[in-house]
C-alpha cells in the first residue's frame, strides 16, 4: 500500500515544515510509503520552495481556490 496526500496551500511557508515533518514521521512509524503533493494556489511567501526542500512534490493550480488546487494535484 502507498498513500498519497494532497495539501492545498496558499501562503503556508511558516506551517509547512511542521506538517510535512509530521507526515514523514507518520509514514516511518507505520511503514507506509507516503507521497506528499503540495498543490500551490498562488503563494507569494515561498511555500513551493519550502515544500520542495522538505521532500514534497509541488504542482501549481491554474486559478485560486482549494478545489482548483486539489484538482491540479
Amino acid at each position: 500500500m502507498r498513500v498519497t496526500v494532497l495539501l492545498p496551500v496558499l501562503d503556508e511557508a511558516e506551517n509547512l515544515p511542521a506538517v510535512l515533518g509530521d507526515l514523514a514521521r507518520w509514514s516511518r512509524t507505520r511503514g507506509v510509503p507516503l507521497d506528499v503533493v503540495v498543490c500551490d494556489n498562488g503563494s507569494s511567501d515561498g511555500s513551493p520552495e519550502v515544500a520542495q526542500a522538505h521532500g514534497a512534490r509541488v504542482v501549481h493550480a491554474p486559478s485560486r481556490g482549494s478545489g482548483n488546487a486539489l484538482m491540479a494535484g
